[in-house]
């Protein structure tokens, strides 16, 4: 589960949800659940806070047939503006993800297969093609993949004004 701009997201049942959360910090019952991303097998995603969009990775992207490997979708966090992200791969490992994770500085993405492989991508310039690469770390199954970078952490940002908060000190 992700908490993005008063929005808690979540993947079930081959979809992305969303929640809109109340300022306390509950959800606002009123607005419910929204189905944001549907119809493919998607498992994991990420939030990309810079951009304010979801990244999911998936082997049957909505709306592009030709494509027969895994790709990475983009799409905003409304579910709006879908397009496939990555897609020039030089393998098709990226099916049966579990976790993934994305570096934004260096446009790389890490992930592991329900398989229980570990794998990254490197970017040939040359070539202009993405190779996924095999981390050999002992485990047979990852829960999550987390790149920890200052880059990749989202920037907090102010939700009350200062006198709210001021004034809720006080009391």
């Amino acid at each position: 589960m992700w908490f993005v701009c008063r929005y808690l997201f979540w993947s079930v049942d081959n979809g992305i949800y969303r929640a809109e959360l109340q300022q306390g910090g509950g959800v606002d019952q009123s607005t419910g659940r929204r189905l944001v991303v549907s119809g493919v097998d998607v498992a994991s995603f990420y939030v990309d806070y810079a951009d304010y969009r979801l990244l999911y990775p998936t082997s049957r992207p909505a709306g592009v047939h030709e494509h027969t490997g895994g790709v990475i979708v983009s799409t905003a966090l409304d579910g709006s503006d879908a397009f496939v992200a990555r897609n020039d791969t030089a393998s098709g490992d990226l099916v049966r993800v579990s976790c993934l994770s994305y570096h934004q500085p260096t446009d790389l993405f890490y992930w592991a297969t329900q398989d229980g492989q570990l794998l990254s991508e490197e970017f040939d310039r040359q070539s202009g093609v993405f190779h996924h690469n095999e981390l050999l770390i002992e485990g047979t199954h990852f829960a999550a993949v987390a790149v920890w970078h200052p880059a990749s952490q989202p920037t907090p940002r102010q939700l009350r004004s200062l006198s709210v908060l001021e004034n809720h000190q006080k009391s």
